[in-house]
């Protein structure tokens, strides 16, 4: 459990007099609220802002028919473009995640548990389903304007859709807020890691670059 090691390891020297759990509850749902909330918000715009930067931005530059005289097929290059994308993404949560737990563990003086570690999943799946729309929706439009809004609908859309379906009808749709699920799993006892939604939200993400190809190699120039 994530919080009984934290708090067992916490030395008394790196808390307050008389700090007890507690203490260790709020150094943790600082870092929640530090790194999920606003993080998720970061990824969100990355993933828009990489995913607009691909085949779509070629087209939007006029260098899409030279970026084709290359011997390379075109399922190279949406494949390319993808794979430097969530890349980029992995990288970015992976430092964000690693010097978070850095200055919690300096706040704490505490050596953390390695489920913290277990943020860079939801976070990482959230930035890659968000660059994965843009690009294909850029892709579609030709346009990275267009692809930057009406990703940005969706995306709203998909966010606000499952909380009023919920509020009506009581039923639960998927929403990517379900993989931050993953932050509790990792600092409260007794909650389940959501499996089930991690790899739903995976293999959407990876859907995306498969309609993209199938459209970059049937479109006419």
């Amino acid at each position: 459990m994530a919080l009984t090691v934290f708090t067992s390891r916490m030395t008394p020297a790196g808390a307050p007099q008389g700090a007890g759990p507690g203490y260790a509850r709020a150094v943790l749902d600082l870092w929640r609220l530090a790194l999920v909330g606003p993080g998720s918000l970061v990824l969100i715009f990355a993933g828009l802002t990489l995913g607009a930067s691909g085949v779509g931005e070629e087209y939007a530059q006029g260098t899409l028919d030279f970026l084709l005289t290359r011997p390379r097929s075109r399922k190279y290059f949406v494949w390319t473009d993808w794979l430097t994308g969530v890349g980029t993404l992995l990288l970015m949560v992976a430092l964000a995640v690693a010097l978070s737990l850095a200055n919690l563990a300096f706040i704490a003086r505490s050596a953390l548990t390695w489920r913290l570690l277990a943020t860079i999943i939801p976070l990482f799946v959230i930035g890659a389903v968000n660059y994965s729309l843009t690009s294909f929706v850029t892709t579609l439009t030709k346009n990275v304007s267009s692809g930057l809004t009406y990703s940005l609908g969706l995306i709203l859309a998909a966010a606000l859709l499952p909380v009023a379906v919920h509020a009506e009808w009581q039923v639960n749709l998927p929403s990517l807020a379900n993989l931050l699920e993953i932050s509790k799993w990792a600092t409260t006892p007794g909650v389940h890691f959501p499996a089930l939604a991690t790899l739903g939200w995976c293999l959407i993400a990876l859907a995306f670059p498969l309609v993209t190809q199938f459209f970059f190699e049937r479109v006419e120039l």
